[in-house]
């Protein structure tokens, strides 16, 4: 039996025998397929959240440092946390945002 695309193709002069194992293999294959997409979609999913946790930690993280060296020094009042990820919330009065390193360049 000839294979053409990775399936085997069906030949009407084969046995019913042939043609019906035939068959359940490259059901087998569209199975296989349909669930290989599946993964890779969740594998795509899975990365971008594993992305947004990462800079939810990173951001907590420099959160906790400012806190804490603020309380180390003293500081308990007007602290303002900015993490620079977008700056919709934000008026930009000088300076450049730069979104590809998210940060502020002051000319």
């Amino acid at each position: 039996m000839p294979v053409t695309n990775g399936r085997i193709s069906l030949d009407p002069a084969a046995p019913d025998s042939l043609m019906s194992g035939a068959g359940k293999i490259n059901r087998n294959f569209d199975l296989i397929d349909s669930e290989f997409a599946n993964v890779q979609a969740n594998i795509f999913s899975l990365n971008t959240r594993a992305v947004h946790d990462e800079r939810n930690i990173v951001d907590l993280a420099i959160e906790l440092e400012t806190l804490k060296g603020a309380t180390l020094n003293n500081v308990n009042a007007n602290i303002y946390i900015e993490t620079f990820r977008e700056i919709s919330d934000i008026r930009l009065w000088s300076g450049v945002f730069d979104s590809t390193a998210k940060r502020v360049v002051l000319k």
